[in-house]
Parts: C-alpha cells; structure tokens; sequence
C-alpha cells in the first residue's frame, strides 16, 4: 500500500538585548519534507530547506566584528528506508551549503568568503530492535566539505566515521 505524507516548516526567532542593540538578530527557516512509503516496510524519504541564521557569541568561529556574524544555510536531503521484522536499514545524502557575510569590525570589515562552503554527508545505518524502547545500530558515514574560497589554506576535508550504539530509548 502506497502512502505519501508531506510537511511543511516554517520558524523564526527574534532577539533584542536591553543594552547591546548590536547584538540583536532576527533567525528564520522555511523547509519541507516528505515521505513515500511503496510497500510495507520500504520507503523514500526527501526535504528541504532554507535558514537565515547568526552566529552566537560563544561560537569558536566568531570573528569578533562589531554584530554577530550572519550567514544562510541551503540543505537538502534524500535516502531510502527498508524496515523487516525488528531490523531495518537506511541510506541517505545530506547537503548543506553555507553562505556567510562580511560583518565590520573595529578596523575595517572582515571578509568572510573564505568560510563559505557546501558539506555533503553519505552514510547508511543498520538497526536491530531488542524491544519498543531499546535498539543496537551501527551506522558509517562519508562526508566531505568543499570551500567556495578556501584562500592561503586549502580547507577542503573528507573522510570517514562509523558508529556504534546501545540507544536506550529508540534509534
């Protein structure tokens, strides 16, 4: 029996400090995703979205301009589920592009292009369930991060992850 389910996300934050009107931002993200199931136990699963988002203060990457750092997120992702008896096996591909702009800082504006870039994460998952609310998985994953501008330094990076898990309340 075919099934097909879609949603649609919509969500924004706004924040206002009392003192450090610098420091005020406004986040936003529009996506949707969707499923279609061909027969029982198989299925296909794919989405999207868009982010305007800002980087917090205690981030490791600020860059220490005069506001937060902004920047857009693009993502996509897409794979395929099969579920027989208590075991199951996923595949997918997540790919998320990251567009950061320039923010001034005390002596000039700071270029930010050079962190611009698209991570691409491959991976599959194989689940056993030993009751409704305990699962064992492994899971491996490929992923990859290409940058727009890398300059002096070639940041591009790729590599390879696998886990393991005892998850006690579902995979």
């Amino acid at each position: 029996t075919e099934t097909f389910t879609a949603r649609a996300l919509a969500n924004a934050e706004y924040g206002r400090y009392a003192s450090h009107h610098d420091e005020d931002y406004f986040d936003a993200e529009l996506g949707a995703d969707a499923k279609l199931r061909f027969v029982e136990g198989l299925s296909a699963f794919a989405g999207v979205e868009h982010a305007w988002d800002h980087e917090d203060r205690d981030s490791p990457d600020d860059v220490q301009g005069i506001k937060p750092t902004e920047y857009r997120r693009l993502g996509g992702w897409a794979g395929f589920e099969a579920v027989v008896g208590a075991n199951s096996a996923r595949v997918g591909i997540n790919v998320n592009q990251f567009d950061f702009d320039d923010v001034d800082g005390t002596s000039g504006s700071i270029d930010n292009d050079y962190r611009d870039r698209t991570m691409t994460e491959s991976g599959a998952r194989l689940t056993h369930a030993l009751s409704d609310t305990r699962r064992v998985f492994v899971q491996g994953a490929y992923d990859q991060r290409d940058y727009d501008n890398p300059g002096a330094v070639d940041r591009d990076s790729d590599g390879f992850a696998s886990h393991e898990c005892d998850a006690r309340r579902g995979a």
